[in-house]
C-alpha cells in the first residue's frame, strides 16, 4: 500500500468516525486545531487504525500521532516493516 492509499484509508476513517464528509477534512488536520480533532476523537480514531491496520500503538506513539501527515508516516512505515 502506497502513502497515497493510506491517505485515502486515513482520511475515510477519520470521516467516518466524526461523521463528515471527506470534503470537510482539511489537507492536513490536526489534534486540537481542528474543531472535530479533540482528545476523544483522537482516541476513536486511532482505535479505528488500529482496528483497520491491526498495528498495535504505544502510548507514546498515541501521543505523537497528532496530525494526519503523522500518521500517514507511521503506518507506512509500519506496512513496510511488515511486507520485508
Amino acid at each position: 500500500m502506497d502513502k497515497k492509499a493510506i491517505e485515502k484509508s486515513v482520511r475515510q476513517i477519520m470521516a467516518n468516525e466524526w461523521n463528515l464528509e471527506l470534503g470537510q477534512i482539511p489537507e492536513n488536520p490536526r489534534l486540537g486545531e481542528f474543531s472535530f480533532w479533540d482528545s476523544m476523537a483522537h482516541v476513536q480514531v486511532l482505535m479505528a487504525l488500529q482496528n483497520e491496520f491491526s498495528f498495535p500503538m504505544s502510548p507514546q506513539t498515541v501521543q505523537e500521532l497528532v496530525s494526519l501527515d503523522k500518521i500517514i508516516n507511521f503506518l507506512d512505515t509500519e506496512l513496510r516493516a511488515t511486507s520485508i
